[in-house]
């Protein structure tokens, strides 16, 4: 759920950079569009200006090339007398007036240019005049120094209109270098420019296609992955007997999975899939569950168990235990989602597990009232039973012939054996049914415990008990020192005649590795306690059997016992979740370790 959530935040964030990184790149986009746009603007702006720079330049060259004709044409005048030239001469005015009006048009936008053409004005006007007087002087037959002065003083007036056409075509001339600079700077960017926006927008639309590329594979391998995903879910839903529901509670509509139909016996969608096309099959008094359950959810969204039954199709009722619990999709809408499992062959053998465990139980209290009467009503009558041979051979020892002594005394025998097989079998059943309370406890202190318990059979048998330092444990004391006390009376039961009984107590401490050949186990250390003699020992192949309950290699004749000691040693280790084993040989003794988890 964790690594979901995870892939949903990344997924979120991946989508958010792509989102960013697409609008950086339109605005970057439309910012160099913009830019070789402007561009494209300059380069025709300059080609404009070029071209009024050249048309001034040709209107001024023009005007020039009109007032020399003019004054060609007085000249002509005044050399032949012919009127032809006057003609001419008020035409060509005509043609100066439109001139002027061409060039105030274009040179409108410059101040400098406009002041130039009214000076021009002025003077192309005052030559005019001049040209005029020239062919008044001329007519009416004046004195030629006159005439002289007044076409001195026009060829001035032509040199001034010469030198400020001059000057304004050197203005244009500059202005037109100018802009041609500039026009050669935008020709020779331009294209760098709008190679590089096209290269970017490539660039933009190529990284695009790529990624749209991959989302789409990645989108196609989702798909499958998801279609086998669900295709394996509803195989394993028919298989466990689950289906699966959601529940939107902002549209307040319910989806059902296919499984949800089958588990009634129908076709998938063959009822409506709604709560109430549902609660249809449904208990009646089981759908009151269903309801305060949902109420329950919509009030507090906590986790939901419930248990209800439902009726299939062909009359079969089921049980149907069903679980869910809220979530937030990544559209930020609040989701129920749930699973229903059909518990019914689960709740059947629940049922028959019930009533095994009540005739357990009812076993167990019967076994208590064995051992209650085992150690109270048993044990009762076979101590009077005890007591009266005693007394019998007190008082009649020699009144009875020897076949009748023998009889008693055989008698005796059998009930002393009877009572020590009760106090086994209590000892044994108080092994399995007292109270395990452990409590951290020297070893060395129990040991000595059960050697004082025993010390009368250690007497007896002078035998040498050694041990190495014992660790201090968690264990059971009182069930500890039993262990103890069987062990050692077993080795100095199964000793060798005329032999001196040797037992040692080894400790060691041993990890997991150490032991893995003997059992499968969980814990890391554990101690091992090991308690070898020099008895008679027994065959390895029934290292197993001795453990179980009333399982003698030996004749009663020869070793007495019931069987039931090395039982209830067993039963203590297992207490203790350790375990322990037996290796022998024949006529070269035993050795019993234990093993306790540290």
């Amino acid at each position: 759920m964790n690594n979901n959530i995870i892939n949903i935040k990344k997924d979120k964030f991946a989508s958010l950079f792509l989102n960013g990184l697409f609008v950086i790149g339109t605005f970057i986009i439309i910012f160099l569009v913009s830019i070789c746009y402007r561009q494209l603007k300059e380069v025709s702006k300059s080609e404009a200006i070029i071209r009024h720079t050249n048309l001034v330049h040709s209107k001024l060259e023009k005007l020039i090339s009109l007032v020399k004709d003019g004054e060609t044409s007085q000249s002509c005048y005044l050399l032949t007398n012919d009127s032809i030239f006057l003609k001419s001469h008020n035409k060509l005015k005509n043609e100066i007036d439109k001139s002027f009006k061409e060039l105030k048009g274009l040179l409108s936008d410059n101040k400098i240019q406009i002041l130039n053409l009214n000076l021009l004005r002025n003077l192309v006007g005052k030559k005019f005049i001049i040209l005029k007087e020239s062919i008044r002087i001329h007519n009416v037959d004046a004195s030629k120094e006159s005439l002289v002065k007044n076409l001195y003083i026009g060829k001035i007036t032509m040199d001034a209109i010469e030198v400020k056409i001059n000057e304004m075509i050197g203005l244009e001339t500059i202005l037109l270098k100018q802009r041609n600079a500039n026009s050669i700077f935008v020709n020779q960017y331009s294209p760098k420019l709008f190679l590089s926006v096209t290269l970017f927008i490539i660039f933009i639309f190529v990284s695009a296609y790529i990624k749209i590329n991959y989302d789409i594979k990645k989108l196609t391998k989702s798909n499958n992955d998801l279609l086998i995903n669900r295709e394996t879910f509803e195989h394993a839903q028919e298989i466990a007997k689950i289906s699966s529901w959601s529940y939107n509670s902002k549209d307040m509509k319910i989806f059902f999975s296919d499984n949800v139909f089958l588990m009634m016996g129908y076709k998938p969608n063959e009822f409506p899939s709604t709560v109430e096309g549902y609660l249809e099959y449904v208990l009646p008094e089981d759908r009151h569950i269903i309801i305060d359950g949902m109420k329950n959810v919509i009030e507090n969204d906590t986790p939901s168990l419930t248990f209800y039954r439902v009726r299939r199709k062909n009359g079969e009722v089921r049980f149907i235990k069903s679980s869910g619990k809220t979530i937030i999709d990544n559209y930020g809408n609040k989701l129920r989602i749930g699973v229903n499992n059909d518990i019914t062959e689960q709740n059947e053998k629940d049922r028959i597990l019930e009533e095994k465990i009540f005739d357990l139980e009812r076993s167990n209290n019967e076994l208590l009232s064995f051992n209650h009467v085992a150690s109270h009503d048993l044990q009762e009558p076979l101590r009077k039973i005890q007591t009266f041979i005693s007394r019998i051979f007190t008082d009649q020892e020699n009144k009875f012939s020897e076949k009748s002594t023998e009889y008693l005394a055989k008698t005796q025998n059998a009930a002393n054996k009877m009572q020590k097989l009760i106090d086994d079998l209590l000892q044994f059943s108080r092994t399995n049914k007292s109270n395990k309370i452990f409590k951290v406890s020297d070893l060395n202190q129990i040991l000595e415990n059960s050697k004082q318990e025993i010390g009368q059979l250690i007497e007896d048998k002078k035998a040498i008990i050694t041990s190495d330092n014992l660790p201090t444990v968690d264990i059971i004391p009182f069930q500890i020192q039993q262990l103890f006390s069987n062990l050692l009376v077993n080795s100095l039961k199964y000793c060798e005649e005329n032999i001196k009984p040797i037992v040692k107590i080894k400790y060691e401490l041993v990890t997991q590795i150490d032991i893995q050949n003997f059992i499968n186990i969980n814990n890391l250390s554990f101690h091992k306690i090991s308690i070898i003699d020099n008895g008679i020992g027994f065959e390895q192949q029934y290292a197993d059997t001795i453990f179980v309950l009333f399982q003698r290699l030996h004749k009663e004749s020869n070793y007495q016992g019931t069987g039931i000691g090395l039982t209830i040693c067993k039963k203590i280790i297992e207490n203790h979740k350790g375990f322990i084993v037996a290796k022998s040989e024949l006529n070269k003794g035993s050795e019993f370790t234990f093993y306790i988890p540290s």
